[in-house]
Order: structure tokens, then C-alpha cells, then sequence
């Protein structure tokens, strides 16, 4: 049925099996109108090295949280995937509350060109250098 349908449609994102889903539609509506586009057909056949994509946090009801935690107290942060490629990254990531950001780095340990470990450094020195841009901005308006 269309539930076991869009269960599995939704298991395959989170593992990383699934396209851009907006980029999907509109390749799906070009050639549905007889539009030909080589951009979307590129970007349909293309092999992704980095794969992207949110995770699920709180899965529970909001009246099961202790007490009055809006999310930043208890992140409960769950999930991933992998590299969607042999030589790329699977990089999950959650915003918990105002104060939090999670992500998890994978990639496939038999490729020489790729490693999560240093993936993971490099992301959190370009979050280090955003947060001192913004801070000098703020301190010189």
C-alpha cells in the first residue's frame, strides 16, 4: 500500500539511496512537458561524492520530554547514513534547540581518498571561522 510505499522511499533517504528530491521533481516535470535539460539530466546521472541530509531528533511526543525541555536540554538525536558513493562522505546532521548542531561523518574505510575523521575537522574549523566572522560583524555594527 501507499504507507509501505513511502516507509521504504523514506528508510532509502535516510541510508542515503535517494535523490535530491526537488531536483527529482523537476526533472520529472521537464520531461513530463517535453522539456529536454541537460542540467537535470546531469544532475540525475551524476555520481554524488558528498550526500547530505537531516536527521531525525525527538520522535517521541512532545508530553513524554522531561519537564519543560524544549530540546536543548535532552537531544535525543538519532540516525545516519552512509557515503552514497565508493570515494565519497555520508554526512547526517541535526539542529537541536538554538544552542546544538550534530552531525555524523561516514565514508567507506577502503577508500584512500576519503576520511571521516578528517572530514569531521574540517567542519567543525569552517563552523570556528563563521562563528568569528559573525562575532567581529556584531561587534563593529
Amino acid at each position: 500500500a501507499a504507507w509501505r510505499s513511502h516507509a521504504a522511499y523514506s528508510r532509502d533517504a535516510m541510508i542515503g539511496r535517494a535523490v535530491d528530491r526537488h531536483m527529482f521533481c523537476l526533472y520529472v516535470v521537464a520531461n513530463g512537458v517535453g522539456v529536454d535539460s541537460p542540467f537535470l539530466q546531469n544532475f540525475i546521472e551524476s555520481k554524488w561524492v558528498l550526500s547530505t541530509s537531516q536527521v531525525a531528533q525527538r520522535q517521541t511526543e512532545k508530553n513524554t520530554w522531561p519537564g519543560n525541555d524544549q530540546g536543548d536540554k535532552f537531544p535525543l538525536v538519532s540516525g545516519g547514513f552512509g557515503p552514497v558513493a565508493e570515494h565519497g562522505y555520508g554526512v547526517s546532521y541535526a539542529i537541536s534547540g538554538e544552542n546544538l548542531f550534530f552531525t555524523h561523518v561516514s565514508c567507506n574505510r577502503s577508500s584512500e581518498q576519503t576520511d571521516a575523521t578528517r572530514f569531521t575537522a574540517a567542519i567543525k574549523t569552517a563552523f570556528a571561522d563563521i562563528k568569528a566572522m559573525l562575532d567581529t560583524a556584531a561587534a563593529e555594527a
